[in-house]
Parts: C-alpha cells; structure tokens; sequence
C-alpha cells in the first residue's frame, strides 16, 4: 500500500461522495489516475525544488579515484489553473438524475 494521496483519497477525505464515485468512474477508463498522487494547495501557486542534474557515476581502476559530483536544484514556483471544461448533457438525462 502506497502512502501517497490521490485524487481519490482527497475527494474522500473531504467528504464527496458524488466526486467520489466520479473520480472511481474514471479510474475504471483510466487505471493511470490512481497512481497520480495529488495534493491540496492553498491559492494557485507554490514552491517546490526541482533537481537540475544528477550525481555522475563512473568506472574506475584499483586504487584510482573518480570525480566527486553532487545532484544540483533549483527552487521553482509552481502555477497551476482551475480547469473548466464545458460539459454537454440532454437535458432529460439530467432532469432524471437525483442530483438534477
């Protein structure tokens, strides 16, 4: 079991229930969503490090030494975006829905 939260987790967390079964629909159609983590954020951006280039690696001889490296970051800050996508349903379909 992972300790990662996903969108599934969230939405549970908060208590929707109609998200909920949404966000289950969907990783039915799409396994990947349950391994996206996820996460809740305050406003619409936030800080994060970034690695810029890893530790390099290198074989060597008996008694000879390498290049000692060290992975290197930088600190970014993270916009993200409401996403508002336009849906179209028959208006019956919806009206006989509970939710309306």
């Amino acid at each position: 079991m992972s300790d990662r939260l996903t969108i599934l987790d969230i939405a549970a967390r908060n208590g929707t229930d109609g998200v909920v079964g949404l966000i289950e629909e969907a990783v039915k159609a799409v396994p990947e969503f349950e391994q996206l983590p996820a996460r809740t954020i305050q406003g619409t951006t936030y800080k994060t490090k970034v690695r810029k280039a890893l530790p390099t690696v290198d074989f060597r001889k008996p008694n000879q030494g390498i290049k000692v490296s060290k992975s290197t970051y930088e600190q970014r800050l993270v916009q993200t975006f409401t996403l508002d996508p336009h849906w179209e349903v028959d208006k019956a379909v919806a009206d006989a829905d509970e939710d309306g």
